[in-house]
């Protein structure tokens, strides 16, 4: 479809529904400018049309259905493998969010931040207000603009704030609406507004370097500026639910929350876990194989109890016995149905290994954007395939040597020549661990759990907890994991 097609398919789908439901818009120059650049893309569905929009190092989405249950059409699955994270904007009042935001929920999407809008009718500015030596204020000029883009892609998230390009500063620099603390000659405050009409202001941007902060600063630029626009218009602005301090600043001029909040969405990067799995015959003997797919089952059910915005844990399974197989493709652990696999056959690891390797190795499956992946190995005895080889390219080639790699022996003991192989594979943070019975292989998966979720948590989850500051929740044993 072209752009004129497109724009038609929206206009058909606002008016055929009083429940259409939108966050976004554009026009035709808007999308050819876009689309000159390779910027822009749109899948059409029958009910919904959703746009997908390179900004810097961020996609933007927008939707555009005839109804909240129609946003369902979506293919979500299209968005968790992007090289890039996606974000979506979803503005409203707070009693009609609730559908929207389910629905999102259920595409994938991790509720990012909660933003509310600020709205000043009647100014309050105190008579005085001063700087201190060595600061001033005044209107930016265009020889600022560099600083002043540089400056503001240093302090905000483009994840949820939408900044502007170079052209855009120059622009409103022009119309006298871009006003700069500086400390000496360096450029240390911004306070950025764009016209809303002819008696209204939008304050875009607001900052300050960090260490400026706490000194008065904040209000003198404010107060400035708002004093050479006029006083008499009438001020809006977003700032983050969770941002106190800006808030008390804010309400200091006479801003009030009205009510209106932004939900900004993104999708979770794929934090992957691989679970290389012996099913060969042995594991039959003592109810092995019946207790390892109930700690596996157990363990994906708690990945599926986690929460966050960071990282969503996808799972696959590769079994060794008999033959190796892709026993569960790798996929999200709330899409993954409860496992049941049974013991027969030889140890074949190495062919495990190559399609472990295979499948890390592959960009289409585990994308750039993937977290370091979490690589699990259970086996109660010695390979009886060549499996040196592919263990030393999984260890050292490609991406399989930046997995993290754990391990478990089952009726292993310390030294022995099973225990030594399975060393071989694990992380040098790691230590084999032993299970002599149902309890052990039940601890240990519950380990794995631990340890990734202390991942999901983490700001930045590609950094691994050490195995002590990991606590595994059994209220039967308090023993030491290893």
């Amino acid at each position: 479809m072209n752009i004129e097609q497109i724009l038609k398919k929206i206009t058909e789908l606002k008016r055929a529904n009083t429940n259409y439901v939108s966050n976004g818009c554009f026009n035709v120059a808007q999308w050819k400018r876009l689309n000159e650049k390779g910027l822009i893309s749109a899948t059409v569905y029958d009910k919904s049309v959703w746009v997908t929009i390179r900004d810097k190092d961020i996609y933007r989405l927008l939707f555009f259905a005839d109804s909240t249950e129609s946003l369902t059409q979506v293919n979500a699955r299209q968005y968790r493998d992007y090289d890039m994270p996606v974000i979506l904007e979803f503005l409203c009042e707070q009693d009609t969010n609730e559908k929207v935001q389910n629905i999102l929920i259920e595409m994938g999407f991790c509720r990012l931040r909660d933003l509310e809008y600020l709205f000043c009718t009647s100014v309050h500015i105190e008579e005085k207000y001063q700087l201190q030596a060595g600061y001033s204020i005044s209107i930016a000029v265009a020889k600022d603009c560099m600083t002043l883009y540089n400056m503001l892609y240093d302090i905000f998230d483009i994840r949820i704030s939408r900044l502007p390009s170079e052209e855009q500063i120059i622009s409103d620099i022009d119309s006298q609406r871009v006003f700069i603390l500086k400390h000496e000659q360096e450029i240390v405050g911004i306070a950025y507004f764009q016209r809303q009409g002819a008696k209204a202001e939008y304050l875009y941007q607001f900052a300050l370097q960090s260490k400026e902060r706490g000194k008065g600063l904040s209000y003198a630029l404010l107060a400035y500026a708002m004093n050479c626009l006029g006083i008499e218009k009438k001020y809006s602005a977003w700032v983050e639910k969770d941002n106190v301090k800006a808030m008390h600043l804010y309400e200091k001029f006479g801003f009030e929350n009205v009510g209106l909040k932004e939900f900004i969405y993104q999708n979770a990067r794929t934090l992957p876990v691989v679970l290389l799995l012996d099913t060969s015959g042995s594991m039959y003997e003592n109810g092995k194989i019946a207790t390892m797919n109930s700690a596996v089952n157990e363990m994906i059910e708690g990945f599926k109890s986690l929460d966050s915005t960071n990282a969503q844990i996808s799972v696959s399974i590769i079994t060794f016995g008999g033959v190796a197989q892709k026993f569960q493709d790798l996929k999200p652990a709330n899409e993954v149905e409860a496992i049941n696999m049974t013991a027969n056959g030889n140890t074949p690891l190495g062919s495990a290994l190559n399609i472990a390797k295979s499948m890390i190795e592959d960009k289409e499956v585990i994308t750039s954007r993937a977290y370091r992946p979490v690589v699990v190995l259970v086996s109660d005895g010695m390979p009886n395939d060549n499996w040196e080889q592919p263990l030393e390219q999984f260890k050292s080639d490609g991406r399989t040597s930046k997995c993290y790699r754990m391990a478990m022996g089952i009726g292993v003991s310390e030294g022995s020549a099973e225990y030594q192989m399975l060393q071989k594979f694990i992380d040098k943070e790691e230590r084999v661990f032993c299970a002599s019975d149902a309890r052990g292989i039940e601890k240990f998966f519950k380990y794995v759990t631990m340890s990734v979720a202390t991942r999901t948590k983490s700001q930045n989850p590609n950094i691994i907890a050490k195995p002590a500051d990991i606590i595994v929740d059994d209220e039967d044993d308090d023993a030491p994991l290893f």
